[in-house]
């Protein structure tokens, strides 16, 4: 079950530089009307469902969100994952329901923004409100990248193109946390379980990458970088 470990103190968060506070001034912050849940999940544990009423938004303290759509043949989609300093739940603000469900991956921990307290926040704080918007419209923009690099790439360019946005934040040679199968990397970019299996092990085979369970490690980032450019598409397509 999920377990609610206590209430943010914003001024404080170790993680406010990422979030929608980031840029406000220290006295602002004092006058936060509202101290948000902070709540931890277990891996399978879910954030909030799919037709549930959107009663709040979530920044993503630590570990790994993923964000599935319910299809009506009773399959589920897994659309993308969230990590540290994302805001998710954004269905809140349009007063309906979650058209999406949130999933932790890995253990993680959330601070819940209920809706009505932080519409009125954003009402009465126009740098707030200004904040929200930007973080809306990149997370638009966001979707849309995906929406190209899903129907533009080839399937190695787009498992390339993953591997090197999941592992950007990590110095260079280090191994990276992947708490993903086979099938939900597939489900997520398009791609059977085969085909990302005979990538991951062609470039395994060629000292492209490494692999352990879970975990990954980008051992040439040029020839990942050219993968993920286009510059392979004959050899594995």
């Amino acid at each position: 079950m999920p377990k609610i470990t206590g209430t943010g103190h914003c001024p404080s968060c170790p993680i406010r530089h990422l979030s929608i506070f980031a840029d406000l001034r220290p006295e602002r912050l004092a006058n936060i009307p509202f101290r948000p849940l902070i709540t931890r999940y277990k891996a399978g544990e879910t954030i909030y469902q799919q037709g549930e009423r959107a009663d709040a938004l979530f920044t993503v303290r630590g570990g790994v969100i993923k964000i599935i759509r319910s299809l009506p043949d009773g399959r589920n989609h897994l659309l993308y994952l969230e990590t540290t300093g994302a805001l998710i739940g954004w269905d809140s603000f349009l007063e309906e329901h979650y058209s999406q469900s949130a999933i932790a991956v890995a253990d993680a921990e959330v601070c819940r923004l209920p809706e009505r307290d932080l519409n009125r926040l954003r009402h009465a704080d126009l740098e707030l409100d200004n904040a929200i918007l930007r973080r809306w419209i990149t997370s638009l923009r966001r979707a849309e990248d995906r929406m190209v690099d899903l129907s533009t790439r080839k399937g190695n360019e787009k498992l390339a193109a993953f591997l090197l946005d999941w592992c950007a934040t990590a110095p260079p040679g280090d191994w990276v946390d992947l708490p993903l199968t086979r099938g939900e990397l597939g489900e997520m970019l398009g791609l059977t379980v085969e085909t990302i299996s005979r990538f991951l092990a062609d470039w395994r085979k060629r000292g492209i990458i490494s692999e352990e369970h879970r975990r990954i490690r980008i051992d040439d980032l040029p020839a990942l970088q050219r993968v993920a450019a286009g510059g392979e598409r004959r050899r594995n397509n």
